[in-house]
């Protein structure tokens, strides 16, 4: 098994912890309609608005990408746990597309049940991960050519730039943001800061050694250190990479 490959897996473990963030942020703000015909169901929820909205939409295209991305992986590598899982995700999507007819007008017995389904997905996703760091890792087999993405897979591509990137990017610019409203030449910063987001597109090594500059160059200035905290878990994170 090629590093790239195996970097698949742990960029899955990053992905589910924002998922597992966004419950939180939508189902208690979920509001219910009896239904005159309960034939129907007895309940049905209504569009959900504000940050609920916001929410439902970011888990329903993580949530989604990401259990393709780890259905992929099991196929490849733990095909006994396929079936387990898929029963976990078909029972899963529709807590989280909201295409259910409630029994009750209970928002937290959703999150419950949603929270049951995705914990056995987190369950198998750890399993596949021992499975896979007891296989012997090999050096990345790619085509060099320019046209070719090679840090990553397609699948673990398309996750990064949805799940990781955007949060990159909006603390980048609020990081600039931040700095550029303070006293002192911050040009060197400041460059790096867009080097950064420059590097964000397939080549992650790149863009952790950037990430990891910009912190040596913040080291060296308490306003630029202090400015870059909000950028410190994104790192952290790219660096699980």
């Amino acid at each position: 098994m090629d590093r790239k490959t195996f970097n698949r897996v742990r960029l899955a473990s990053i992905v589910l912890n924002e998922i597992e963030d966004l419950p939180a942020k939508m189902y208690p703000f979920l509001e219910f309609e009896k239904n005159e015909n309960e034939a129907e169901g007895k309940y049905r929820i209504l569009p959900p608005v504000g940050e609920a909205k916001e929410s439902q939409a970011i888990m329903s295209v993580e949530y989604q990408k990401w259990s393709e991305e780890v259905l992929d992986l099991l196929q490849r590598f733990y095909p006994q746990k396929v079936d387990e899982f898929t029963e976990a995700y078909r029972s899963a999507l529709p807590y989280v597309t909201l295409e259910l007819k409630p029994k009750t007008a209970n928002s937290h017995k959703l999150k419950f049940t949603f929270i049951k389904y995705l914990t056995e997905q987190r369950t198998i996703l750890s399993h596949l991960f021992a499975k896979m760091s007891s296989m012997e890792i090999t050096d990345d087999e790619c085509d060099m050519n320019e046209e070719v993405e090679c840090a990553f897979t397609d699948n673990s591509l398309r996750v990064f730039r949805a799940a990781v990137q955007p949060v990159l990017e909006t603390e980048i610019n609020t990081f600039k943001t931040n700095l550029s409203e303070k006293n002192g030449d911050f040009k060197a910063i400041l460059d790096m800061a867009d080097q950064i987001n420059d590097a964000a597109t397939n080549d992650v090594s790149k863009l952790i050694n950037k990430c990891n500059s910009l912190r040596k160059l913040c080291a060296e200035n308490v306003e630029c250190e202090d400015a870059l905290r909000s950028l410190t878990p994104v790192f952290d994170m790219i660096g699980r990479m």
